[in-house]
């Protein structure tokens, strides 16, 4: 599971990074300062899960949010603000907000629900050493041979060893 923290103070961005490691270290999140450069981001990866911080400079928070809910593939996007001036704005967008300072508890609690959330649209495989999770959307089909599984996808062949 791939999470994005998005915030131009860099304390927030550090303590909320080790909050989501500490509910579960196995999760792989990346840390911006701007908007602008997680935008830039999306351009090649994706992020299932997005802590954004909506009081920056151009593009802030919100307006960068409006944009990634534009693509195809939408993140699960948390709002972590001071503000409370975007919570009517944001309905549609958002999917929890977290007013600053962050507990450590309503961390917990959205990202249970986010990964709850964003679960069920992707299969995890494990390869060798590592998890995989590949969005049920990008899967073309499965060929099972014993336990052995391919799974033929957008993003390249995996093969298994499963039920």
């Amino acid at each position: 599971m791939k999470i994005a923290i998005c915030d131009d103070d860099s304390m927030d961005l550090l303590y909320l990074q080790t909050l989501i490691s500490k509910y579960d270290s196995s999760l792989d999140t990346t840390l911006f300062h701007a908007a602008k450069d997680l935008l830039a981001a999306f351009q090649t990866a994706f992020f299932d899960i997005v802590f954004m911080d909506i009081e920056m400079e151009h593009p802030n928070g919100y307006e960068a949010a409006e944009i990634l809910m534009q693509q195809e593939d939408k993140p699960l996007i948390i709002f972590v603000t001071n503000s409370g001036e975007y919570t009517i704005r944001g309905y549609g967008i958002a999917f929890r907000y977290l007013p600053k300072p962050l507990s450590q508890s309503e961390v917990f609690n959205a990202l249970s629900l986010a990964l709850e959330a964003v679960s069920p649209k992707k299969v995890e495989i494990n390869l060798l050493s590592k998890k995989v999770y590949i969005s049920v959307r990008e899967i073309y089909y499965a060929e099972a041979s014993g336990h052995v599984v391919m799974l033929y996808t957008k993003a390249g062949n995996f093969q298994c060893r499963c039920k």
